[in-house]
């Protein structure tokens, strides 16, 4: 598949739910159904509406002491450990690059056979981490300054590491006993399987998250290997919650990748709820043991969006069924695709997701209806929201 063609299928499923969303509204009253105009205008309240919500994201507590946390000397894990040689070679990947090898990156603290453990304290003065006892658990405390980045202090551009304390705790045997997998670089480490991590920033509770995985395990495999098959997050921050997010991988005559979550942001009136499940379907391959590949046939997307807002509810919703995924084609059937907003159907959608006619825009095959009974094709929407949108240069960079 060219570059272009998946270009074309990012921008078109990206904006099905933007362009549709803008251009649509379930007519509460079939004489007099809601315009287009009134539909974006009630989607750029929301816009508005966020901004507020967002800016106090940005400052909250465990976020601005976690975005300051020193990656110096005397970490027991990452590349601010020091060694011996400040320049090891890289060792051999293993054969056909597996996807396996991705949790190497995405899991550090595996540097040695067992997981890091003990209290440590992070000393400005002379830039590194210093143990300071023995634990069960690793606790880091840096000292961090609770108003950075905050341009419009006095102290800016002085820099963190002034103020208040902040207290990150990984208890990697929370919730079960840590077992022992298989590396695709042929080691033994010790991996959790429930584990906690508890943030305190300034004095104040800022985090307080569960963390539970399975790994794939065959005895061809000689036990259980580091790639987990499932990972679920549970629990809260300061302004955020986490819900079941993650994924999951399941093998048989059909396997099957999932992710699924709900997270929501709320201060004081103001809410945001975002949930999705996603499945994709396909052929996953092993080799003899990490996955290689995976090449996707089918799936299913369903995402909702819902707030409180300045006093003001929203409710958005978006949902498709797809097979017939031909990679080389930049191809696929879409079914049962909707969109509903405010609770009330907007429109359906449903056809072939191609660019048979070779114009560079994709969609001529799939038909969008409304709820008013008109209907068009997602090729024309996206023509029409490229020509809307031409001054900006928006989509012309694709074609």
């Amino acid at each position: 598949m060219t570059r272009a063609r998946v270009h074309h299928l990012l921008v078109a499923h990206v904006l099905v739910a933007l362009l549709l969303t803008a251009c649509s509204r379930p007519a509460t009253n079939p004489v007099n159904p809601v315009s287009q105009q009134e539909v974006g205008e009630r989607l750029e309240e929301l816009a508005l509406d966020l901004t507020p919500l967002f800016e106090v994201a940005s400052r909250d507590p465990g976020l601005i002491a976690l975005e300051q946390f020193p990656f110096a000397p005397g970490l027991p894990f990452g590349d601010a450990e020091e060694v011996p040689d400040p320049d090891p070679p890289t060792p051999e990947p293993p054969p056909e690059e597996p996807l396996g090898k991705s949790f190497r990156a995405a899991f550090r603290v595996f540097a040695a056979t067992s997981l890091p453990r003990g209290v440590y304290a992070f000393d400005a003065d002379n830039w590194r981490w210093t143990k300071e006892g023995e634990a069960d658990v690793l606790s880091l405390t840096w000292p961090y300054d609770p108003d950075y980045p905050d341009y419009s202090s006095p102290d800016y551009p002085d820099g963190p590491g002034e103020g208040a304390l902040s207290t990150l705790v990984l208890d990697w045997a929370a919730g079960a006993p840590t077992v022992s997998v298989s590396t695709p670089w042929g080691e033994q480490v010790e991996a959790p399987t429930a584990l906690n991590f508890s943030l305190v920033a300034g004095g104040v509770s800022a985090a307080d998250v569960t963390v539970s995985l399975d790994y794939y395990t065959a005895d061809t495999c000689g036990g259980s290997i580091l790639e987990p098959t499932r990972l679920a997050v549970d629990g809260s921050g300061t302004l955020l919650t986490l819900e079941n997010v993650g994924y999951s991988v399941t093998e048989g005559d059909q396997d099957t990748i999932a992710t699924q979550g709900t997270l929501t942001l709320a201060a004081d009136a103001e809410r945001l709820t975002l949930s999705w499940e996603v499945a994709v379907n396909g052929d996953l391959t092993r080799e003899p043991c990490f996955s290689s590949s995976f090449l996707p046939e089918s799936g299913s997307v369903a995402t909702s969006l819902d707030a409180t807002l300045g006093g003001e509810a929203y409710s958005l919703a978006f949902g498709l069924e797809f097979d017939g995924l031909d990679i080389a084609e930049g191809s696929v059937d879409l079914r049962g695709g909707y969109l509903t907003l405010d609770g009330e159907n907007a429109l359906t959608f449903s056809g072939r997701l191609d660019d048979r006619n070779g114009n560079g825009v994709p969609g001529e095959g799939v038909t969008v209806t409304f709820a008013d009974g008109s209907s068009k094709t997602l090729e024309q929407l996206l023509l029409e929201l490229e020509r809307g949108m031409s001054a900006f240069g928006v989509l012309q960079r694709f074609r």
